[in-house]
């Protein structure tokens, strides 16, 4: 890029995107900011001396400065509230009185606006439940022809009315249909743990429900063309879910899933079973090979519940039964032993799993009992004649030291305890003085 172009990028606090981003410089925008109530204040005295506006704002009764105040109040200074509540009332479906009674968060807001099309409206919310089932499903923007296919709707009777009824909220963009914002999905789909209760209470939307109806449809659709939108959508859902599959991969921190699956294109999360309590993503990965041919390998990725060994053996268990993998991997963060060179950034690799925890106390000191596990062979081979470093440019993150990242073959402690006294290690290393790294307890699965 030439030197005198800038990029200013705007994200919501999602763990997984910041990690993508951490390296650049951050300017945090926080709703409770000096700085950010300001803008909110004059965005909102801007917009509240615009003619459509201005004149609803009288016509309630109330001056400018009063509005200001109860949208301000409900809004908590969260710039997303304040624009839909304004578009709201332009479009006459709020009204300015009704802000001032609503509690503060865009949750509230949505239920006015739901209530309004439905309750007020009286207009049977089962149809709609079923075009948002699939929508909040589907691991891509869908057609008018994908959503009739899925909710068994007339693609010209029934859902241009159902969807030009939630135009605010499903905008079609290149003729494909998307929520608007990431809080309507987590309004439609989310659980309030508290209260056992629904966020969106009677407009809720199931998530298992959406994929059920994804994958029924191939299963029934056989005799439709293969090759339609709507048939290789929905075969991905089917084929995804059939073991065997190449490679289970296990992680056990949400960042550690979240820099996998940065690197899975078009991973989408599987469907609940109820064979397990597991949630799995999958993809189908595609690979190049030295002579020009081209396969996919089908990958599962299954974060741990908790940490520990015993988690770390159930979910390894739960997924070897359920996808039948030719091959397990787990991959996350682990401390490395400097004394054989290994630096902050480097990608280190087992050729053997050495598990300390199984230890005789005696007067003198614990005396270790290792259990050896030796790494595949395949894979193991695969990885220590790579000789390409095309993997360096997958590596966006800013390495925490200066230098390039290098690969380290080695043997791995494992155990329950995460060491982070010298003299102990230095005591496994008297073991084992290949040792490149030093794992927390998960990683012996």
């Amino acid at each position: 890029m030439p030197p005198w172009l800038g990029i200013v990028a705007t994200t919501r606090s999602a763990r997984g995107v910041l990690r993508q981003l951490r390296g650049l410089p951050v300017q945090t925008l926080e709703a409770n900011d000096s700085k950010n109530q300001d803008d909110v204040r004059t965005f909102l005295q801007l917009r509240l001396s615009e003619p459509n506006l201005r004149a609803k704002a009288e016509a309630s009764g109330k001056t400018l400065q009063e509005l200001q105040t109860s949208l301000l109040r409900s809004s908590a200074y969260n710039f997303l509230f304040v624009v839909t509540a304004l578009e709201a009332v332009e479009s006459r479906k709020l009204r300015f009185d009704e802000i001032d009674r609503l509690p503060p968060g865009l949750s509230s807001l949505y239920e006015v606006f739901f209530d309004r099309l439905f309750r007020d409206a009286r207009v049977d919310f089962a149809p709609t439940n079923r075009v948002l089932e699939v929508i909040v499903a589907a691991p891509e923007p869908l057609t008018r022809e994908q959503i009739a296919a899925f909710t068994a709707l007339d693609a010209e009777k029934e859902l241009p009315f159902l969807l030009d009824h939630l135009a605010a909220f499903i905008p079609v963009r290149d003729g494909r249909y998307l929520l608007f914002h990431r809080s309507l999905f987590e309004w439609l789909t989310g659980w309030d743990t508290q209260q056992d209760q629904p966020f969106a209470g009677p407009y809720h939307v199931s998530l298992q429900d959406g994929h059920k109806r994804l994958t029924d449809w191939g299963q029934q659709s056989t005799d439709r063309a293969k090759d339609s939108p709507v048939a290789v959508l929905a075969k991905s859902y089917k084929d995804i879910m059939k073991p065997p599959v190449d490679f289970v991969i296990v992680t056990a921190l949400e960042e550690e899933r979240d820099a996998v699956l940065a690197k899975l294109p078009g991973y989408r999360q599987i469907p609940p079973s109820e064979e397990d309590v597991r949630v799995y993503f999958g993809c189908d990965l595609p690979a190049t090979f030295s002579d020009g041919s081209v396969r996919s390998y089908r990958v599962v990725v299954v974060p741990l519940l908790n940490m520990g060994r015993v988690e770390a053996a159930n979910a390894t268990g739960d997924a070897i039964r359920r996808w039948h993998p030719s091959y397990l991997l787990l991959i996350g963060i682990a401390g490395g032993v400097s004394e054989m060179g290994v630096s902050l950034g480097d990608i280190l690799i087992s050729d053997q799993i050495v598990d300390y925890e199984l230890q005789k106390i005696t007067e003198s000191g614990p005396e270790v009992r290792y259990s050896v596990h030796r790494a595949d062979p395949r894979l193991l081979g695969a990885a220590k004649n790579y000789l390409s470093d095309a993997w360096l440019k997958l590596i966006i993150l800013k390495r925490p030291r200066k230098g390039t990242p290098k690969r380290k073959v080695g043997p791995v402690s494992t155990g329950d305890k995460v060491i982070a006294f010298k003299d102990l290690l230095a005591n496994y290393r008297d073991d084992w003085p290949k040792l490149i790294r030093r794992d927390g307890s998960w990683r012996c699965g």
